[in-house]
């Protein structure tokens, strides 16, 4: 025949209630302890995209004043042997005209 009641406090499946219980207790807080590691997970994730996207734009910004100022170094070493070239025909031509006046 069955069991008595007062004999054992397991269900008719061999279960303790109370076991059921922690152990139902212990899979939540598990849970909302998982949950609390991933929103902080997430939190993270999302910080670092943000900087990512902050470092990325910086990056095209510092590239842009690179180029400008690579483009006016360029330019201004090209005016500074412009420059060097007019100073050697000036003064070849101060010597011509030295020459000529002293003949």
């Amino acid at each position: 025949m069955g069991k008595p009641a007062d004999a054992d406090s397991s269900d008719e499946n061999g279960h303790d209630p109370e076991g059921l219980l922690f152990e139902n207790e212990k899979l939540k807080r598990k849970a909302r302890d998982l949950l609390d590691r991933l929103n902080d997970v997430e939190t993270r994730a999302a910080s670092l995209h943000y900087r990512v996207s902050e470092l990325t734009e910086t990056n095209k910004r510092l590239e842009l004043a690179y180029t400008g100022a690579n483009t006016q170094a360029n330019g201004l070493q090209r005016l500074v042997q412009d420059l060097r070239q007019e100073i050697r025909k000036l003064e070849q031509g101060k010597t011509t005209n030295q020459s000529r006046a002293a003949s």
